[in-house]
C-alpha cells in the first residue's frame, strides 16, 4: 500500500523510565479532506477576507474578445418563450463583435483601431451591450483562440487582427473595393495566407515513388500537422494517386465494378481512419468532402487482402494457358486435387517425383485456377529458396507462426484463435506445401 492512500501514525507507549513500545497504526484517509481540515488561516488573512479586500491584483486587465461567425453568437434565453420571439431577440442582441461594428459607425475616431486594439480606447458595458469611449486607465484585448481547422472562423479571426474600423461583415470581406465571397478568399487577397505550393510539391514527388496507402498516410500527416490552407484542393489534385489501389482493394472485397465515385469515397473513408489515428477527423476540415457511403461493415483483414490481391481476369488467362500444357499424369493430379477442393473433402495429396517432372507446374496451375475464382490458396515451403518458386510463396514458419527455436512435440503455433490471421486460415481452400519432406518431424 502506497503512502498516497494510507497514513502511518506512530504511537509511543511508555513502560517505565527505560522502556517504550512502538505501535504503528495504518489508516485510510481522503487526502483532499485532510488538506482542507489541516489548512491554517492566520488572523491577518482572516481579517483581510472578512473586510473583502482584494486577494489579487492585475494591471493592466486582460479581456477576452469574442470571435464568432455571423449569427453564431452566444445567446441566453428562456426555453418557455415562443420560438419566434427568441429568434427576434437573437437578431437584436449585440455581442462584443457586432457591438464593435456598431461602435465604428457611431464614433468616427474608432476607424483607426482593429478589434484587438479597440479595448485600449473603449469599454464594453455588459448591461447595455455596447462599447463606450474609455475615460481612464487602459486594458489589453485578446481574441479567443481559434484552431486553424475551424475553417471560416479561423480566417475571420485573422481579418479581425489586421482590418481596422469595419462596420459590417461585408467590410471584412472587402479588399481594394472588391467584396470576396468568403473570409478565406479575403485573407488570400490581403496576403495573410501562404499558398500550398510546398505541400503540392511534396505530394507530387511522393506520388512518383509511393503507393496509395503510404501517400494517404502522408496526406493525413500534412492535414493534421501542417495546416494547409486549402486541403480540399490538394485532395482534388492528388485523389487519383491517393486512390490508385482502391479499385483493386474493392475487387478483393467482392465489389466487382466500383464506380469512380465509390473509389474516391472509399479513399476518403481510409483517409478519415488515418486522421483518427492522428487525433483528428474529416469533419474538422470545413471544405473537405465527406464520406457518403457506409463502409464500416467492410472489415479489411490484411491477411485476407494479401491473399485476394490478384487480378482475376489475368489469373484466369494464365490458368487456361497452363492447363493446356499439362500432361496426363499432371491432369490426373490436377483434377483430383480440384475435385477435393470443390467438394470440401479435405483430402491430403502427396506429389512425389524427381526434379523437373512438373510438380511446381501443377502447383502454379492450381493457384491460377482457384485464385481466378476468388479463393484463397496458401503456398508455403520448408525453405526460403523453395518458397521463391511459388506464386505468393512464403516459408511455413512465417505463414503458420511455427516456433523456430526449441521445437518439440509439445510446441504449438502462436496464432490467436480470434486473430485476423486465424480468420484468414478459416477461409483457405487449399494449402500447397513444397518440399514438405524436408520439414522438421515435430511440425
Amino acid at each position: 500500500m502506497s503512502l498516497a492512500t494510507a497514513k502511518y501514525i506512530t504511537k509511543y507507549t511508555h513502560k517505565g523510565p527505560d522502556r517504550a513500545t512502538i505501535k504503528i497504526q495504518q489508516r485510510h484517509e481522503d487526502e483532499v479532506s485532510e488538506f482542507k481540515d489541516t489548512r491554517y488561516i492566520a488572523a491577518t488573512e482572516a481579517a483581510w477576507r472578512l473586510f473583502e479586500f482584494p486577494i489579487g491584483h492585475q494591471y493592466p486587465p486582460v479581456v477576452h474578445l469574442q470571435v464568432h461567425l455571423p449569427g453564431n453568437h452566444l445567446m441566453i434565453f428562456d426555453p418557455t418563450e415562443p420560438l419566434d420571439r427568441v429568434l427576434e431577440c437573437g437578431e437584436r442582441e449585440q455581442s462584443m463583435l457586432t457591438g464593435f461594428f456598431a461602435a465604428n459607425c457611431s464614433y468616427p475616431f474608432a476607424y483607426e483601431y482593429t478589434y484587438q486594439e479597440f479595448l485600449q480606447h473603449f469599454v464594453w458595458h455588459k448591461t447595455d451591450k455596447e462599447w463606450r469611449p474609455r475615460q481612464h486607465k487602459t486594458a489589453i484585448g485578446r481574441l479567443y483562440f481559434v484552431a486553424p481547422t475551424a475553417g471560416e472562423r479561423f480566417f475571420l479571426r485573422m481579418l479581425l487582427t489586421n482590418v481596422a474600423g469595419p462596420t459590417l461583415w461585408q467590410h471584412l470581406r472587402t479588399f481594394n473595393g472588391v467584396e470576396h465571397p468568403s473570409f478565406y478568399d479575403a485573407c488570400l487577397a490581403w496576403g495573410l495566407l501562404q499558398n500550398d505550393n510546398e505541400w503540392q510539391q511534396c505530394l507530387e514527388e511522393a506520388s512518383t515513388i509511393s503507393t496509395g496507402d503510404a501517400l494517404c498516410h502522408l496526406f493525413a500527416i500534412i492535414m493534421r500537422h501542417c495546416e494547409p490552407s486549402v486541403p480540399e484542393t490538394l485532395w482534388d489534385d492528388f485523389k487519383v494517386h491517393l486512390c490508385d489501389d482502391i479499385r483493386h482493394r474493392l475487387h478483393a472485397l467482392n465489389i466487382v465494378s466500383p464506380s469512380d465515385a465509390d473509389v474516391y469515397d472509399y479513399g476518403l473513408f481510409l483517409l478519415n481512419k488515418q486522421l483518427r489515428d492522428l487525433g483528428s477527423c474529416l469533419s474538422d476540415f470545413t471544405n473537405m468532402p465527406h464520406v457518403r457511403n457506409d463502409w464500416d461493415h467492410i472489415d479489411e483483414n490484411p491477411f485476407v487482402l494479401e491473399q485476394l490481391a490478384y487480378d482475376r481476369p489475368n489469373e484466369l488467362k494464365l490458368a487456361n494457358d497452363l492447363y493446356s500444357q499439362l500432361n496426363n499424369n499432371q491432369l490426373t493430379a490436377f483434377h483430383s486435387i480440384l475435385e477435393s477442393v470443390d467438394s470440401q473433402a479435405g483430402h491430403t495429396f502427396f506429389l512425389n517425383g524427381p526434379a523437373g517432372t512438373g510438380k511446381t507446374f501443377v502447383y502454379r496451375t492450381l493457384c491460377h485456377c482457384l485464385r481466378a475464382n476468388g479463393h484463397i490458396v496458401l503456398c508455403v515451403a520448408s525453405s526460403g529458396i523453395a518458397a521463391l518458386l511459388l506464386l505468393g510463396g512464403r516459408t511455413a514458419h512465417s505463414t503458420f507462426s511455427i516456433p523456430v527455436h526449441s521445437l518439440s512435440e509439445d510446441s504449438v503455433c502462436t496464432i490467436n484463435e480470434n486473430s485476423k490471421q486465424a480468420i484468414m486460415l478459416h477461409q483457405v481452400c487449399l494449402i500447397i506445401w513444397d518440399e514438405a519432406a524436408m520439414q522438421h518431424r515435430c511440425v
